[in-house]
């Protein structure tokens, strides 16, 4: 909610995307379970995106009209993807990255958040 106000004080526009780790990926393969070998971790992250997306979707919902703050659940990213993506619970290789970033680049263009002026 704040750095939204800050958004529309400073007239710039935000995103926030609820990144992808690999909690949220199905199947793991072989390697990728060594890496999310950390029950007790792996239950707290998953607790708090369970914690944080209804008020994420509510701050959505809110500032959808406004034009000038938008939220990205994101997280879901290599669900049904069986390839090997993670190098730790966080960082993907370049495949999962160009993935990563056409979920967000689509977001962007399907809410028109960057008008590019036309050039002549």
């Amino acid at each position: 909610d704040k750095i939204c106000h800050v958004a529309t004080a400073y007239d710039f526009k935000l995103v926030v995307f609820l990144q992808a780790l690999i909690y949220f990926k199905t199947p793991l393969t072989e390697g990728e379970k060594g890496l999310a070998n950390h029950p007790a971790f792996r239950d707290y992250v998953q607790r708090q995106y369970q914690r944080i997306r209804p008020p994420f979707n509510d701050m959505n919902t809110r500032y959808a009209k406004g034009n000038r703050c938008f939220f990205a659940d994101i997280s879901d990213t290599f669900a049904g993807d069986p390839a090997h993506r993670f190098w730790d619970f966080i960082h993907t290789d370049n495949d999962g990255n160009k993935i990563i970033a056409g979920r967000m680049y689509d977001f962007i263009k399907e809410k028109k958040i960057l008008e590019l002026a036309h050039r002549q």
